[in-house]
């Protein structure tokens, strides 16, 4: 077992504690990435349907399909971008549902670790940008 220069005991289960939280930290970088992403995507979805919106319905349209392009009716590309915005959205919720359960995780372990190590332990991370969901 190691000790600190503060001469706090650290166990084996402390430092399994310790990693987990690190890992848990990368982890909700990543989502934090993906959600600004998702948003991103769901922002020009919302553009090209209300610009499909200002076309007639029997109006054709390129779409865009792999590396070329078809023309398709205005319904049918105001239905695909419905759909294609849905799974954003689905994609998005499950963002926010795992960036939750992480952060639960890490609150419990700072009060654990905060309650064995005081202050010689930081566990605080930088603020992100879009940690409130903001730019």
């Amino acid at each position: 077992m190691a000790t600190t220069a503060s001469n706090y005991e650290v166990t084996a289960e402390d430092q399994q504690k310790i990693n987990y939280f690190s890992r848990l930290v990368t982890q909700k970088a990543d989502i934090v990435e993906e959600r600004k992403k998702l948003r991103k995507e769901r922002e020009k979805l919302e553009d090209a349907q209300m610009e499909l919106e200002l076309l007639d319905e029997n109006d054709n349209v390129h779409r865009r399909i792999g590396e070329c392009y078809v023309l398709v009716k205005q319904a049918q590309a105001m239905e695909f971008l419905s759909k294609e915005k849905e799974n954003v959205e689905n994609k998005l919720q499950e963002a926010e549902e795992k960036l939750e359960k992480i952060k639960d995780e890490m609150d419990g372990l700072k009060k654990v670790l905060y309650g064995k190590f005081g202050s010689a332990i930081n566990l605080e991370e930088e603020e992100e940008e879009d940690e409130a969901g903001h730019s």
